[in-house]
């Protein structure tokens, strides 16, 4: 079996992105968005196949395979498994031809003209930061999903001398697109999903030279001039934790997306925290009137009540991150705090989802920053022992 990667060696090897991060490695492509994480395993390979001339000289493959069995103590033949399995791992990702992005194309203009749903469109308008916004909607599920969220920067009018940007979400069945002015800038499998970019897009916007370098799959909390990023996936237990961190007095930066400028500021969102009726009852003494005030809405067949932001109104500020805690909600777990290294920190963002700008200069830039951030993992089950840890790091 050769274990020469035929399908990329007609690319060139520049088109490989390399970073170094403490024993391992964070490789990327010009061409495919995302980065390849390789730990010190798999960057002692990529020291010795990087240039890829000499996997199928027989003489070279051994010596590799004995140094390989030597440095981690296996067999040579478990060696070669392991060698085989990586490469061929790396053939069909790392090293791969490029990969389409699977957003099928649409007509802009269809987002304002609907014959599907009779050409009726719902209109927001709204004002952060001082900037104006229309919001055009399909009827429907993308009128559920997102209006409630925008409720808080909503305005009747927008000012005449105002310019604005405008969004439009057009739902069309196996896709729901998002358009900037005119431009497709989305097409997601869900509202859910399109609600996310929208509101995401919104922070950006808002600010004169405000740009995304990164977005986590995160919330944050903190005070008027930092906060604690607070990551982890679907169910974790961020939202409950976000308003928690409210009640006891800290700002709530976002409790589901966290938008970071050029400068890896956190920009606020000011929209409300999403509840799942798991944590209606933890907590109704921190916001007694929340469970009887709060409306409940349907979101993906589940009942949740929004939780006001308590920035600014209509504000959307920036603020330094302190740390960066992954949070994972356990029955019965005592509160434990783990420091994490970048590279660990780097592969637990992987499971949650993030994004950072694709360019060789904005991943360095990611890279640095994470590899000066504190991070740390948070087992926890007691939602008050939580937040005093959080409170802990913000002290």
């Amino acid at each position: 079996m050769s274990l020469r990667p035929e399908a990329f060696l007609n690319d060139p090897i520049s088109r490989l992105w390399q970073f170094p991060l403490g024993d391992e490695l964070v490789v990327a492509r010009d061409d495919v968005q995302g980065l390849f994480l390789l730990n010190g395993t798999a960057r002692f390979l990529w020291e010795q196949f990087h240039d890829f001339d000499h996997l199928n000289d027989d003489a070279d493959l051994a010596r590799t395979i004995q140094s390989f069995a030597a440095r981690y103590g296996v067999s040579d033949c478990l060696a070669r498994q392991d060698i085989e399995a990586t490469l061929n791992g790396w053939s069909e990702g790392l090293l791969s031809h490029a990969r389409g992005n699977g957003i099928p194309k649409a007509d802009p203009s269809s987002v304002w003209h609907c014959p599907a749903r009779n050409g009726v469109v719902v209109e927001i308008n709204c004002v952060l930061n001082g900037r104006g916004f229309r919001v055009l909607l399909d009827p429907g599920d993308l009128v559920e999903e997102i209006a409630p969220r925008l409720a808080a920067v909503a305005v009747p009018h927008l000012p005449p001398d105002m310019p604005f940007v405008t969004f439009g979400l057009a739902d069309r069945g196996d896709r729901v697109f998002v358009f900037r002015d005119r431009v497709c800038i989305a097409g997601e499998e869900s509202a859910p999903r399109a609600r996310a970019i929208l509101l995401q897009e919104l922070t950006v916007h808002c600010g004169p030279g405000r740009k995304a370098s990164a977005i986590l799959h995160a919330g944050a909390c903190g005070t008027a001039s930092d906060c604690v990023i607070l990551a982890g996936a679907t169910h974790a237990g961020k939202s409950t934790l976000c308003a928690a961190l409210m009640a006891g007095g800290f700002y709530c930066y976002s409790d589901d997306s966290s938008v970071l400028d050029r400068q890896f500021r956190v920009s606020g969102m000011p929209f409300p925290l999403t509840l799942r009726k798991s944590s209606w009852p933890v907590l109704e003494s921190r916001f007694p009137s929340f469970t009887d005030s709060a409306p409940i809405h349907r979101r993906s067949g589940c009942a949740v009540r929004f939780l006001p932001s308590n920035l600014p109104a209509k504000s959307s500020p920036a603020v330094t991150a302190r740390a960066l805690v992954f949070v994972d909600y356990r029955p019965s777990a005592p509160a434990k705090l783990e420091r994490l290294r970048p590279f660990e920190a780097l592969l637990a963002l992987r499971q949650c989802g993030f994004w950072v700008e694709h360019d060789r200069g904005s991943i360095a830039r990611f890279l640095d920053w994470i590899d000066r951030l504190d991070s740390y993992k948070l087992t926890y089950s007691l939602i008050d022992e939580a937040s005093g840890v959080v409170s802990g790091l913000l002290a």
